[in-house]
């Protein structure tokens, strides 16, 4: 497979072939609760298009503002640059968990957002996800973030959003409405693509910046795995 079977990029047919994929079916289900009635649906429009400044080369870094997990001062950094809506990221998440078994203690795992313009929910779902992390820390978040994906072929409007987080045990959910609705983390979320874009340019998902080396779509194991012992010197 090519980039663009292993990835979600922008182009006319790509964006057809995905929203087709990714559109849940049937009816949309009424939502009384959220966002409340007084107040209109939040939207999340495309950013406008503004040439964005070439690419420095330098690495990604983790930030207080970055979920992250896995052990400090482990041997090897992954940063992954994903989608929540990108079918492509949700297939790859077993391949991660391999990794995971396969080094154990041995990943350091820093997430970015890049929701792509063409996924309407990504961006509620991005936001979504940090809010849980802002209540409740890294753990809560990659617990809501396996949810995300799991859960990506039945929709992530707002409802869904909510009702999954609803689940984790001590969220508050009314302050997670509110966030949501007020868009509290866009701007996490946007110096999150503005920090891929500034180290690697625009790029697809998902994306995985290990030590110094790119690595670009859903990718087999073998092709982390040889990345990975390249690194540990294997």
């Amino acid at each position: 497979l090519g980039l663009s079977g292993m990835c979600c990029v922008g182009g006319g047919a790509a964006f057809f072939l995905l929203r087709s994929q990714s559109a849940p079916s049937g009816p949309p289900v009424a939502y009384p609760s959220y966002p409340p009635p007084t107040y209109a649906p939040p939207s999340y429009p495309s950013a406008p298009s503004i040439p964005a400044p070439p690419p420095t080369g330098l690495p990604l870094v983790e930030t207080t503002d970055t979920p992250v997990r896995g052990p400090v001062g482990a041997p090897i950094t992954i940063h992954v640059v994903s989608d929540f809506q990108c079918p492509f990221c949700s297939r790859v998440e077993s391949t991660l968990a391999q990794i995971d078994t396969a080094y154990p203690g041995q990943i350091r795992w820093v997430w970015h957002d890049y929701p792509l313009p063409f996924h309407q929910d990504a961006m509620p779902a991005a936001q979504a996800a940090r809010e849980v992390r802002r209540q409740l820390g890294d753990a809560a978040f990659w617990s809501y973030h396996d949810q995300l994906f799991r859960s990506q072929s039945g929709g992530l409007d707002g409802r869904s959003l909510e009702a999954m987080a609803s689940t984790i045990p001590g969220i508050d959910v009314a302050r997670f409405r509110t966030a949501l609705v007020s868009h509290e983390h866009e701007a996490e979320v946007q110096a999150s693509i503005a920090s891929v874009d500034a180290s690697h340019g625009s790029t697809g998902t998902p994306s995985f910046l290990i030590g110094p080396t790119w690595v670009s779509g859903a990718q087999p194991f073998e092709t982390f795995r040889s990345e990975i012992d390249r690194q540990l010197g294997r």
